[in-house]
């Protein structure tokens, strides 16, 4: 399957990384500070699932999806999550899902407004997630 992760801080990082590593296509758009390192050495996931090293992520800093896209996580804060659908609306395929894997409460009921309830999905995280270091010391 084909992902999209929007907002790839700590969480989307790691959801995408383990995804990736599932043999899944992840696009990650994130910060540059942490889109770079990924792009140029790999990402490494250490914690209760494991220690993995990922190098088949596409990790960019500014959106620009050409690729299809199956599901989008959108993990960005929840202030954002009106802007980001908005600017995500017209490069997700009518038949792809979003999930919110964000804090707080009406991420959904904003989603869905751009892209229809069908297409819309929520989701409960249960642990922490910390980006520890972005340096070439792989």
């Amino acid at each position: 399957m084909n992902f999209l992760v929007m907002g790839a801080g700590a969480l989307g990082t790691a959801f995408g990384g383990m995804l990736a590593a599932a043999g899944n296509d992840v696009t990650l758009i994130g910060r540059k500070r942490y889109m770079k390192p990924i792009r140029d050495y790999g990402l490494r996931i250490s914690g209760i699932w494991g220690s993995h090293m990922v190098k088949n992520l596409n990790a960019k800093s500014e959106l620009n999806v050409t690729d299809k896209t199956d599901v989008v996580l959108i993990t960005t804060k929840s202030f954002d999550t009106e802007s980001v659908i908005r600017a995500l609306q017209p490069h997700i395929p009518a038949e792809s899902v979003v999930i919110s894997l964000q804090n707080g409460i009406g991420n959904e009921e904003t989603i869905a407004k751009y892209v229809g309830t069908d297409r819309t999905m929520g989701g409960m995280v249960i642990t922490g997630f910390v980006i520890k270091h972005c340096t070439a010391q792989l």
